[in-house]
């Protein structure tokens, strides 16, 4: 190429062709500043982002250093309006002397753009739009001082750029905002600054001012912006249409809720979209999509992101994501696809801002999830919410998990239940569901338990039938779950119902049969009739031992709660011996790690501390931190033990573990009830008898309302409550507190009951008490010690009469029958 005058000669093939500037010089040169292309108009009440204030900060205004700042992120998330704010403020702020937006969809978009300018700067026409292309660059290259700012909007391909990058000068920036995050975009010292959602607060306030901070209006603003994801693209376009169709946000929020309504119907019509929007914001990721589809391997991205619309916006394991992409879904009828080529699928989805991956998770927008949904036809979704419940119940089966892993799982499964709707009971209830309400309930959500399977039996009965095993199973699961959220009258109601229609559908040795009379009696002992627990279980246990084999899991089961049975009818050598034979079988056939056996490791553990045996109850405690994690009801029980033996006289420790207990099971569950009785009996060791009185009388009104008036366990508290009112010298109060409970007593166990007699006997002393504690004292005995602990007194007495008087010394020998009964009283004490 030569130049002559403002002339400039090209050469094509044979041809010379000769072009005139055909301008004014002087007039060219005198035109500044200079503008080209149109800024997209601001957005209707644009709110300030801390955004904003990232992009100033890394191009500091009057700067002399050249830069390119790429502004990426999800469509919607308000990307060119960050760059037309920035533009706008620099050409009135005077920053800059060429602004020139181009939108840069396509690369014959951005040689249209660039040509152009190079005519109106130059004053010389290009025959073809790459040279005029180069023109521009060369002319911003040159050092004429002019200050510029080009913004390349909408980026679709890195590609389309390749050799138009503006070039790097002093006093020059370019912006490009694009949905991409190819590697290459962070090239030659680009940067690129991450453009995000709403804050809850900037979307808050962008409702209020767009609806007018009406009262009638702005009835669930937070809930609203909280559904849309904060996105705002979405938020614009909701507020247009609750405004065109007189909505409040509840009104729109209902609409949303329904599963009925696709994403498109929830926006206004293409004519009717604000802020000069051309698309609504499902066409928005519709393109994305499509280019995601296209990268290699070709095929992948698509598949893929309809499956992650079916979880966990907030956290999909890679591990279900390729699970489920090895299913059939994804193969068709051809090979199975390489894990390498899965992750690709997932980065090329990442390139084009449709998701994120985070360490091993991946997150997608939950609006992105709705749209892509609403494009799957009916059998479409069905196979991927079955491919997704597939891999979940896959995967749960596989091996044990940490707690959070576990919480991962369930919040996947949940999503995924609550988008597929019917599409997991065909032909019956997936193991999915299964799968989560065993997670909520080993996780210690047993109140959320109770609920899940009380909605997943009302559908089981409408979709299955009420004798479909699926239902039947369901119904055993919200009984096991209502007697571990402490309503233990209400596990046996629904454990009789269930057994009535087993036997009406099954042989009397059927597996069901008798599964559900161990359950049953299980329920029943807990309850209160623990004698008569043990006395089923004993029988049930010869039957599945005749029916099911030693090793069956159910016939272990049996046997470990006949122990506990015996325990809590106050056979403790039975219990223990039943536990001792227990524990080899259950680490042979279930493992060490089965919560079963580590269930029997507590139990044994606690009952050999109350014998006064050395106890691995530490050691148990360990591994159910370790294994089943803080939160679940197993290891804060073995935390009540623990406390019970350790910390006997310590409030504080037992005061962490009731906030604990309350926060994860709730107030009224057994395990909290126990560690309250824990703390109540601390306070009365640590040397505060008003406070323990005071505690157990509180904990006894508990008991009555959780477990009933007649419950052992409540008789229990009450027998506490009365020892600590003693204790804090109020001998007429626990004369009446002792008279009441013996009166409840008698009726309930019967006047020849240990527990009766032991009662009595504390009523009979304390109102013989004033003239005996006078005359004691007044021999030197140590009263006070007696009244405060008196199995450690009676502990030392016993020493003592052993080393003054000898072992089978009378005195000896009555001191050994008095310590006697308090080790036996102490399962009441």
């Amino acid at each position: 190429m030569t130049g002559n005058h403002g002339a400039a000669g090209v050469f094509y093939g044979s041809s010379i062709h000769v072009h005139s500037a055909g301008v004014d010089e002087g007039r060219v040169a005198s035109r500044w500043p200079r503008r080209f292309g149109v800024v997209p108009a601001l957005a209707d009440c644009r709110q300030r982002r801390q955004a904003d204030e990232d992009l100033l900060a890394a191009v500091p205004a009057g700067s002399t250093v050249g830069s390119c700042q790429v502004l990426s992120g999800l469509g919607g998330v308000g990307k060119t309006q960050l760059a037309a704010e920035f533009a706008d403020r620099a050409w009135r702020d005077g920053d800059v002397d060429l602004l020139m937006w181009v939108t840069a969809r396509s690369r014959v978009a951005v040689l249209g753009a660039f040509s152009s300018a190079a005519t109106d700067l130059t004053g010389v026409e290009a025959a073809d739009p790459a040279e005029g292309a180069a023109r521009f660059l060369s002319w911003l290259a040159e050092p004429h001082g002019r200050r510029w700012l080009i913004v390349l909007d909408d980026l679709t391909a890195p590609g389309d750029l390749a050799g138009l990058w503006p070039p790097r000068t002093a006093g020059g920036r370019v912006l490009v905002t694009t949905r991409r995050r190819d590697a290459v975009l962070a090239a030659q010292g680009r940067r690129i600054v991450d453009v995000g959602l709403f804050t809850p607060k900037e979307a808050h306030r962008y409702l209020g001012e767009k609806l007018g901070d009406d009262p009638a209006l702005l009835d669930e603003p937070e809930r609203l912006a909280a559904d849309l994801g904060y996105l705002p693209l979405a938020l614009a376009q909701a507020a247009a249409y609750l405004l065109d169709r007189d909505l409040t946000c509840a009104g729109y929020r209902r609409r949303f809720a329904e599963r009925r309504r696709t994403l498109a119907e929830l926006v206004p019509e293409t004519e009717a979209l604000p802020d000069d929007q051309t698309a609504t914001i499902a066409v928005t990721w519709s393109l994305s999509i499509e280019a995601a589809d296209r990268l290699s391997p070709a095929g992948q991205a698509r598949p893929l992101l309809n499956l992650a619309s079916f979880l966990d916006p907030n956290g999909i394991p890679l591990t279900v994501v390729v699970a489920a992409a090895c299913d059939a879904y994804l193969r068709g009828t051809g090979p199975r696809p390489a894990t390498e080529d899965l992750l690709d699928g997932l980065r090329n989805l990442r390139r084009l801002s449709l998701l994120t991956i985070e360490g091993d998770e991946v997150r997608v927008h939950a609006l992105v999830q709705r749209a892509t949904r609403d494009r799957l036809l009916p059998e479409q979704a069905r196979t991927v919410a079955q491919t997704a419940a597939n891999a979940l119940a896959r995967i749960w089966r596989s091996s044990y998990r940490t707690p959070t892993a576990e919480e991962g799982l369930r919040a996947n499964a949940e999503a995924l239940l609550g988008h597929s709707g019917e599409l997991l009971w065909q032909p019956g209830a997936h193991p999915v569901l299964f799968h989560t309400g065993a997670s909520l309930r080993d996780q210690g959500h047993v109140r959320a338990a109770v609920t899940y399977w009380s909605g997943l039996w009302a559908t089981a009965r409408r979709l299955l039938g009420p004798d479909h095993e699926h239902t039947r199973h369901v119904r055993h699961c919200l009984a096991g779950s209502r007697g571990l959220a402490g309503d233990h009258a209400g596990a046996v109601a629904t454990y009789r119902e269930l057994l009535l229609d087993d036997q009406r559908l099954h042989p009397a040795d059927h597996a069901d049969v008798l599964t559900t009379r161990g359950n049953l009696a299980y329920w029943q002992g807990l309850a209160g009739d623990h004698a008569g627990a043990a006395t089923t279980l004993t029988g049930l246990l010869a039957e599945q031992l005749r029916v099911l084999g030693p090793d069956h899991e159910a016939t272990l089961t049996t046997r470990h709660n006949l122990a506990r049975m015996r325990a809590e009818a106050g056979d403790r050598p039975g219990a223990i011996a039943g536990y001792e034979s227990l524990l080899p079988d259950q680490r042979r056939v279930l493992g060490h790690q089965h919560r079963q056996t580590i269930a029997t490791r507590n139990n044994l553990a606690v009952l050999l501390a109350q014998a006064g045996e050395p106890t691995d109850l530490h050691l148990v405690l360990a591994d159910c931190l370790r294994i089943l994690g803080p939160h679940h009801p197993d290891t804060l029980a073995t935390r009540c033990e623990v406390n019970a033996s350790s910390h006997a006289a310590d409030p504080a420790a037992h005061t962490a573990l009731v906030r604990d207990c309350e926060e994860i099971l709730g107030p009224d569950h057994p395990i909290t009830l126990r560690a309250r009785a824990n703390l109540a009996r601390s306070y009365g060791h640590a040397g505060d008898h008003a406070a323990a009185a005071t505690a157990h009388e509180a904990l006894a009104a508990a008991y009555r309302l959780v477990l009933g008036p007649d419950h052992p366990h409540t008789l229990t508290i009450r027998h506490n409550a009365a020892h600590w009112i003693e204790a804090a010298g109020d001998r007429a109060g626990a004369a009446r507190a002792w008279e009441r409970l013996l009166s409840d007593c008698t009726r309930v166990l019967g006047p020849d009951h240990p527990h009766t007699a032991i009662v009595e006997q504390r009523l009979g002393t304390l109102r013989v008490l004033p003239g005996l504690l006078d005359a004691l004292r007044e021999a030197g005995a140590d009263v006070d010690g007696m009244l405060t602990d008196p199995l450690t007194y009676w502990r030392r007495e016993h020493a003592r009469t052993v080393h003054e008087f000898g072992p089978d010394d009378p005195l000896t020998r009555l001191v050994e029958a008095r310590l006697a009964q308090l080790r036996a009283d102490r399962g009441m004490r």
